[in-house]
């Protein structure tokens, strides 16, 4: 975040586009993408921060749609 604060705000994108792709299918692979999203909005890169926003909104909605009665709770 310090190079967002400092005001480079194309770098902490690309940074954080970069750890975002690290965290790809891990617990916290929403939250990269929404500072993702965010930095690149400020940035000026509004098809990049389109994507990740977008990226989010998929994960939102597989979580969603996971099932709520596991296979161990439905066998007991």
């Amino acid at each position: 975040m310090v190079k967002y604060y400092s005001g480079d705000f194309k770098g902490a994108a690309e940074m954080l586009a970069s750890k975002s792709e690290a965290r790809l299918d891990t617990g916290d692979e929403l939250a990269w993408r929404l500072d993702e999203g965010s930095a690149s909005f400020t940035a000026g890169l509004y098809d990049v921060s389109l994507k990740a926003f977008e990226r989010c909104e998929a994960i939102i909605k597989d979580y969603d749609e996971r099932a709520v009665v596991s296979a161990r709770d439905g066998g007991s």
